[in-house]
């Protein structure tokens, strides 16, 4: 499952492109502006982003060179979402370094086409995950309330909890996970997605500043557990 970022401060634009991407299985977060959006990135890895052009603070070009600039985001591509269609807006978006150019208002079947595209060319990677028992002793977790993990993957951790966390919020989160990961704290996190459920809310956390054996303790895990089936 690819895992893509779409930035524009028009709330039905993001609604629009997020229904139509997350029906066809892609995992789809969104920020209303620059700032919001490279709190996502810093905080968590991404395949796609697609920026709108004109925002207020700061443009969806200056987002752009600013991800460009950064070898973290080197194997991201990257489209330019905008009414502008003038020549001179198309060639600044390029310059600029996207990938892709898509224009307002969205085509459903044009998108889709955009970014089967855009994943041809830059194809995303491939995420281990590994969904956990309710009976792993791992599935237990405590923010500022009791949860339920359901899944550990690569980048962070999937939640069950009774309480709504704002996106961005800084958790604590305890469970045995970290302990057989052999650390004496758990790593700082960050709140990237939270849903209404059924009963309850989905909270999606990613670890931050971490390093990359931390990623590579957590690909072993999710690896061996996956084989044994449990954990």
């Amino acid at each position: 499952m690819s895992r893509i970022l779409v930035v524009d401060d028009d709330p039905d634009v993001l609604r629009v492109v997020e229904k139509v991407l997350a029906l066809s299985q892609h995992e789809v977060f969104t920020a209303v502006d620059a700032v919001k959006a490279m709190d996502l990135l810093n905080a968590s890895r991404f395949d796609l982003l697609i920026s709108d052009a004109n925002m207020p603070q700061f443009s969806g070009f200056e987002l752009v060179r600013t991800v460009k600039n950064n070898k973290r985001f080197e194997r991201m591509a990257i489209a330019m979402l905008t009414g502008l269609r003038e020549k001179k807006d198309i060639e600044k978006a390029i310059r600029a370094g996207v990938d892709d150019y898509i224009i307002k208002p969205i085509d459903p079947m044009l998108l889709l086409e955009k970014v089967d595209h855009l994943f041809k060319k830059k194809p995303p990677v491939e995420r281990l995950h590994y969904e956990l028992p309710p009976t792993s002793t791992y599935a237990v977790a405590q923010i500022s309330t009791a949860a339920r993990i359901v899944q550990i993957n690569e980048l962070g951790l999937v939640l069950h909890a009774s309480v709504e966390i704002p996106e961005s919020t800084a958790v604590n989160v305890v469970s045995d996970f970290f302990r057989k990961l052999e650390l004496k704290t758990p790593p700082p996190m960050k709140v990237i997605g939270c849903r209404k459920v059924e009963d309850g809310y989905e909270i999606r956390v990613a670890f931050a500043g971490v390093s990359d054996a931390f990623y590579h303790r957590v690909r072993v895990w999710i690896g061996q557990a996956t084989r044994k089936g449990a954990a």
